[in-house]
């Protein structure tokens, strides 16, 4: 009986301390690393996918998730460019972002205010991981407002344009922020996620739900991108 009660509360523990979008991954099935995309690691390359992956299982950044636990969502698919992907160093880095809605019901995407929000996945030729800071309210607790959503209709997408606010490296020994792309080659990808499904009505001063609101984890396509010195 007592160690029933250790295998339950043990299961408990894994389950709370994983994110609302994440799915546990059998110990069988997670004999192979899984914190990179298949895109990303056929872009990388197998060495420098192994050390891709031994940082992110480090727990660097707010989105160092296992690709396994950002399932696909079939009603809302995000594709990502950039307007040129031959950068000299110093330039700001602004991503272009779509949003398209395969379902046949209108969505409602929270844009422009989230706790968790877009952020980028940056990773070097050699494998080394950047965090690219964007979410726009970055640490704000504030009300989630109604004009902080965009409408998608059925069959629809909305397309707009996301400046990367810094690129972070956390790694030891000592860590470094960038407000501008700097030297390398580097590849890409961009993490949103949202759990609003409530917003505050300015105009009514009331807080309405919305059961429209699209919710979830959502990972988009992986780009390579230059910066050359200047």
């Amino acid at each position: 009986m007592n160690k029933n009660r250790a295998t339950l509360f043990a299961s408990l523990c894994i389950a709370i301390s994983l994110s609302g979008c994440a799915t546990e991954i059998p110990p069988e099935q997670d004999k192979e690393s899984t914190w990179l995309s298949p895109a990303e690691k056929a872009l990388l390359g197998a060495e420098s996918a192994k050390f891709a992956e031994q940082q992110l299982a480090r727990g660097l950044g707010p989105f160092a998730r296992k690709s396994s636990e950002t399932p696909s969502d079939s009603r809302l698919n995000m594709s990502l460019s950039v307007a040129d992907k031959t950068m000299v160093e110093g330039q700001p880095l602004i991503l272009n972002v779509k949003l398209a809605n395969h379902s046949s019901d209108t969505l409602f995407v929270n844009t422009e205010q989230t706790m968790a929000g877009f952020q980028a996945r940056i990773f070097d030729s050699s494998g080394k991981f950047y965090w690219g800071r964007i979410t726009r309210l970055e640490g704000s607790f504030g009300l989630v407002l109604k004009e902080h959503f965009q409408k998608i209709g059925p069959g629809k997408s909305i397309t707009f344009a996301l400046p990367v606010k810094a690129i972070a490296d956390f790694d030891s020994p000592q860590s470094h922020v960038w407000q501008n792309v700097f030297p390398g080659s580097f590849a890409l990808s961009l993490c949103y996620s949202s759990d609003s499904t409530s917003w505050y009505d300015r105009a009514t001063k009331k807080q309405e739900d919305v059961t429209e609101a699209w919710t979830g984890c959502i990972l988009s396509n992986v780009i390579q991108y230059e910066v050359k010195k200047k």
